[in-house]
C-alpha cells in the first residue's frame, strides 16, 4: 500500500514530503540540542563552578532564544538550498552548507541576545548549544541520507531519465549516472532528431533509442519520465529552446549537461550576470571567509593534536636521547 502511495505520487510531493521530513527532523533535533545543553548547563557537575538546582526547570528566558534559535535554523537551512532534493548533492558541500548555517544562526543568536539585553545567557550553555547542534544534525541528516538510499532501492523509486542527444557527451552522462547511487537514476533511453538516426543507423544502434525528438512530448508522457538530460554540445540554443517549450508544463525536472568534466564538480556554480545565467569556475586556493574557516581548523586542530601528542614528543625525544650522542633538535643552517 505505501509502495504503490509512493510511486503513485508526482515528483513534485515526493520532493515536499522528503523536505517536510528534514525539517521536522532538524526541528526534533536542534530542540533535542537545546535540552541536552541546557541540562547539562545547569543541572549537572560538569562545570564545578555551578550548583545544581533542586527540580528541573527552563528558564523562560533560555525557551524563548531557543525558540528563536530552531526557527531562525529552518530558515536559514531553506536559504542554504538543504531542503530541496535537487540541491542536495553531497559532493558540492552539503555538510559545509549544514555548518556555515549553524554558525550564522548561533552568531544572530549572539548578536540578539547583546541588542535585546533581556538578560545575560551562559555563554557555556551557548557553546554546548553550537557543538550539539551541529553533532545531532550531520548524523541524523546522513542517518536520513542511508535510509532513503535504501527505500529507493527497495521500493524501487529510480528516477526515469531520458537523454536528448547519442553524442559522446550523453554516453559520458550515462556512464557517470550509473556510478551515482544517491538517487538511483534509470536511464529510460536516449531520444534524437529522426533525420539523424535514419542518417546514422549504424552509430545510433551503440544507444537504447527511446524515439524521435520531434516526438519528445509523447515520448516523455509515454515512458512516465521525470527527469530530462540534455547534451547542450550537441545541439544550438534555438533547438534548446524548442526542447524546453515541448516539456512545458509537465511535472519534469530538465537539466543540461555544460560538458565540463574536465573541471571538478565542487569548482562550478551558476550565477547571473546582465541576465546572463553563467558557469562561474572558482579559483585554486582559499580566500575570504573560506581561508578564515580553514586557518581556524588548521590552527585549532593542529593546537588540540599538538597538546594531545606532547607526551609522545617528550617520550620520543628521551629515547633519541638515550640511543644517539646528538642533541634531540636538528639544526642546519640554510640558504635563504
Amino acid at each position: 500500500m505505501i509502495t504503490r502511495l509512493l510511486k503513485g505520487l508526482p515528483r513534485r510531493k515526493k520532493k515536499l514530503l522528503y523536505g517536510a521530513a528534514l525539517v521536522i527532523n532538524d526541528a526534533v533535533f536542534l530542540a533535542l540540542a537545546f535540552f541536552l545543553s541546557y541540562y547539562l548547563r545547569f543541572y549537572t557537575t560538569l562545570f564545578s563552578f555551578v550548583e545544581s538546582m533542586p527540580s528541573y526547570t527552563i528558564n523562560i528566558n533560555y525557551a524563548y532564544y531557543s525558540t528563536v534559535f530552531i526557527i531562525l535554523n529552518l530558515i536559514f537551512f531553506g536559504l542554504y538550498k538543504l531542503y530541496d532534493w535537487d540541491q542536495l548533492y553531497r559532493g558540492s558541500g552539503y555538510y559545509f552548507r549544514i555548518f556555515k548555517a549553524i554558525s550564522i544562526n548561533i552568531v544572530t543568536i549572539i548578536i540578539l541576545g547583546y541588542l535585546i539585553q533581556t538578560f545575560s545567557f551562559s555563554r557555556i550553555w551557548i557553546g554546548l548549544l553550537y557543538v550539539f547542534s551541529i553533532t545531532f544534525i550531520f548524523l541524523s541528516r546522513a542517518v536520513i541520507n542511508i535510509l532513503t538510499q535504501k527505500l529507493i532501492k527497495r521500493l524501487d523509486l529510480s528516477s526515469k531519465t531520458l537523454i536528448v542527444g547519442i553524442g559522446e557527451d550523453a554516453r559520458r552522462i550515462e556512464d557517470s549516472l550509473k556510478k551515482y547511487t544517491a538517487e538511483n537514476f534509470e536511464i529510460a533511453g536516449y531520444i534524437e532528431k529522426e533525420q539523424r538516426i535514419k542518417e546514422d543507423r549504424d552509430y545510433a544502434k551503440n544507444f537504447n533509442i527511446a524515439g524521435f525528438l520531434e516526438d519528445l512530448r509523447e515520448v516523455v508522457l509515454r515512458n512516465n519520465i521525470q527527469k530530462v538530460i540534455i547534451s547542450s554540445r550537441e545541439y544550438r540554443y534555438d533547438e534548446i529552446l524548442a526542447i524546453l517549450e515541448e516539456l512545458k508544463g509537465l511535472d519534469v525536472l530538465v537539466l543540461m549537461f555544460p560538458g565540463f568534466f574536465e573541471f571538478s564538480v565542487k569548482r562550478m556554480s551558476m550565477r547571473e550576470a546582465g541576465g546572463v545565467p553563467l558557469v562561474q569556475i572558482s579559483n585554486v586556493g582559499f580566500f575570504g571567509i573560506d581561508l578564515f574557516y580553514k586557518n581556524i581548523i588548521d590552527y585549532g586542530l593542529g593546537s588540540i593534536l599538538f597538546l594531545l601528542f606532547i607526551p609522545v614528543y617528550l617520550i620520543v625525544g628521551l629515547l633519541i636521547k638515550i640511543d644517539s650522542r646528538g642533541p634531540v633538535f636538528y639544526r642546519q643552517k640554510r640558504y635563504t
